[in-house]
């Protein structure tokens, strides 16, 4: 078996993912993107032995304590998404075949973190993509976290649009009746209001301060994933067509969503608080589904609520699809001794709250 640590401007990264069905999250330029926004090291480990491969895109990260274990100690998260380890392993292998690749593979990886001296890692599994929880149960804990929302685009206009909940599509008629309409941006030329737009209903929900992406941040993503990334918004329409605007015409909501292996994600949105037509993501949810579809993709993944919770916002995403998909994440430890001697230090200098006893690395809470 073959083992490395890739660096993202590494050929091979690119090249492995050619042949994997894989989400934008496992793209160099977004893991990039996010070690540079949480202060780590962007790498992809890579195990093969034949034709079998197991990838996986992690963050390396300095622990966030001074103490006696040194600066060369580590940890190591996912990117922020959905960016699981992929396993690829010919379907003409025996279940036998399969399971002790995917074993050998995690040995692997276990060994090369412990020689990067990484004492764990919070790894985030993908709710449409199989990424063995089986096995990985076996080497850390599987933690359900929730479920989310998906759309399968193999049906019709009209069974999609039948998924739809009866109080949604009445919504959607009166925005039409007064005059507003949804589009694309395939360019992302209104980034800049849609980033005001967001800002504004991270503050109307009281969200945590790491969901206050920057303008910078966004603009960098846009560079990261190009033609992956649309953006979608609403508007009162005017006479002019869709690419000319009156002076003082306002987005109301907007949304941007990613393409990528036939998988459609809805990947951040808001609605401007301020805006007399509430309900136009509806709009741009029904618009982005018929695209997604016409454009030959399989799925439309819309996610869960805040923090994989059945919550409003959970609420909201199920009135376009009953179907949903379960949450994982997969917390495993390479170095116990070192984790728990790291953990208790924490403990000695914070108080957390007891919504954070599940949390993981517990030193980080």
């Amino acid at each position: 078996m073959k083992v490395h640590l890739l660096k993202p401007e590494d050929p091979l990264w690119s090249n492995i993912l050619s042949s994997i069905r894989h989400d934008f999250y496992h793209l160099p330029g977004y893991v990039s993107l996010e070690a540079e926004r949480i202060g780590g090291v962007p790498r992809a480990f890579l195990a093969r032995d034949g034709q079998n491969s197991l990838f996986m895109p992690l963050v390396l990260r300095p622990l966030p304590l001074e103490g006696a274990w040194g600066d060369d100690i580590l940890d190591a998260t996912s990117p922020y998404g959905y960016p699981a380890p992929l396993f690829t392993i010919p379907g003409e292998q025996s279940g036998d075949a399969a399971d002790n690749f995917a074993r050998c593979a995690l040995e692997a990886l276990a060994s090369k973190m412990r020689d990067l001296k990484v004492i764990c890692a919070f790894v985030r599994l993908h709710p449409l993509l199989d990424s063995r929880q089986n096995i990985l149960a076996n080497y850390g804990e599987i933690v359900h976290n929730g479920r989310t929302v998906y759309i399968d685009l193999a049906g019709d206009e009209s069974e999609l649009w039948r998924q739809t909940r009866g109080a949604y599509r009445r919504d959607m008629a009166k925005l039409k009746e007064r005059g507003v309409s949804a589009f694309l941006d395939a360019h992302c030329s209104r980034l800049n209001e849609f980033v005001d737009i967001y800002h504004k209903t991270m503050q109307q929900v009281g969200a945590e301060q790491r969901y206050f992406f920057s303008k910078e941040y966004f603009a960098k993503l846009k560079d990261a994933l190009g033609q992956k990334l649309v953006l979608g918004y609403a508007r009162r329409a005017t006479e002019e067509s869709e690419t000319k605007f009156a002076p003082d015409e306002k987005i109301a909501a907007a949304g941007l969503f990613t393409e990528c292996c036939s998988i459609v994600q809805y990947h951040l949105s808001g609605s401007d608080p301020d805006s007399p037509d509430k309900d136009a993501t509806k709009l741009i949810l029904h618009l982005v589904r018929s695209w997604a579809k016409e454009r030959g993709n399989r799925l439309f993944h819309l996610g869960g609520g805040l923090g994989a919770k059945q919550d409003s916002l959970f609420f909201f995403k199920s009135g376009f699809s009953k179907l949903t998909a379960d949450f994982y994440t997969w917390r495993v430890i390479f170095e116990r001794e070192i984790y728990d001697a790291v953990t208790k230090q924490a403990q000695k200098t914070a108080s957390p709250a007891p919504s954070a006893a599940n949390f993981f690395p517990a030193y980080r809470i």
